[in-house]
C-alpha cells in the first residue's frame, strides 16, 4: 500500500529536530562507514544508502513545503540547514576513505553486482569525481567554497521567483474572460473583492 505523507501533521519545530538528527547520525555513519576495513556492497554501500534515506526525504519535504507553502518561519528553517546539507555532500563527494571502498567494490565485487547495484556504483564513482575528489586539498576547499556559493544564489534565485509569482496579480473584465467557467469567474471575483478591487483578479 502507497505510504502518503501527511503533510497536515507536519510542525516546522518537527522537520527542524528531525534535520538535526538525521545530519548527526548521517556525518557519524560515514565516519564510521570510511574508517572501517571492509570495502562491500553490505558493508559500505547498503548502510550509506539506508542512512541519507531519512535526510533526503526530509530536506525533500522542506523544500516541497517551501514551493505550496511559503512563509518566513520555512524560509528560516532552509535558509539555516542549506549550509549544512551542502556541506555534507560536497565533503561526502571529497572523503578520500569512501572513495577507496567505492574502488575496491568496482574492482572485487562489482560482477557479482545487480545491475541495479553496479548502477548506484557507477553514479557514485561518477559524483565523486564531479565532487573534486581528484583535485588538490586547496583547489577542493576552493570547489567546497563554489558549491556554497552556489547553493546560496540557488536559493535566494528561487525565492525571488517565488515571491514575484505570489505578487502577480491583473485586473480583468468579464468580457476578456469569455469561456471561462462560471465557477472559476466566481473565484476571481472573490479575489477582487478580498483585495479591495472591482472586477476580477488573476493571480498566479
Amino acid at each position: 500500500m502507497t505510504q502518503f505523507i501527511p503533510f497536515n501533521q507536519l510542525s516546522l519545530s518537527d522537520l527542524e529536530q528531525q534535520l538535526k538528527t538525521q545530519l548527526a547520525t548521517s556525518k557519524a555513519v560515514i565516519t564510521r562507514l570510511g574508517q572501517q576495513g571492509n570495502s562491500s556492497w553490505n558493508s559500505v554501500v547498503a548502510p550509506l544508502q539506508e542512512c541519507l534515506y531519512p535526510l533526503n526525504l526530509t530536506w525533500s519535504l522542506v523544500n516541497h513545503l517551501q514551493s505550496v507553502a511559503d512563509s518566513p518561519e520555512l524560509r528560516k528553517l532552509h535558509d539555516d540547514f542549506l549550509p549544512q546539507i551542502s556541506d555534507l555532500y560536497v565533503s561526502l563527494g571529497q572523503n578520500q576513505q569512501l572513495y577507496q571502498h567505492y574502488l575496491t567494490i568496482n574492482q572485487e565485487e562489482y560482477t557479482q553486482l545487480s545491475q541495479e547495484q553496479q548502477k548506484v556504483v557507477d553514479n557514485e564513482l561518477r559524483d565523486f569525481k564531479l565532487s573534486g575528489i581528484s583535485l588538490a586539498k586547496a583547489d577542493q576547499e576552493t570547489f567546497k567554497k563554489i558549491q556554497q556559493q552556489l547553493s546560496q544564489l540557488s536559493s535566494a534565485f528561487e525565492h525571488n521567483v517565488l515571491d514575484a509569482t505570489e505578487s502577480y496579480s491583473r485586473i480583468a473584465s468579464v468580457d476578456e474572460l469569455s469561456g471561462v467557467p462560471q465557477d472559476s469567474l466566481e473565484l476571481y471575483r472573490d479575489i477582487a473583492h478580498k483585495a479591495g478591487y472591482d472586477g476580477y483578479m488573476i493571480t498566479l
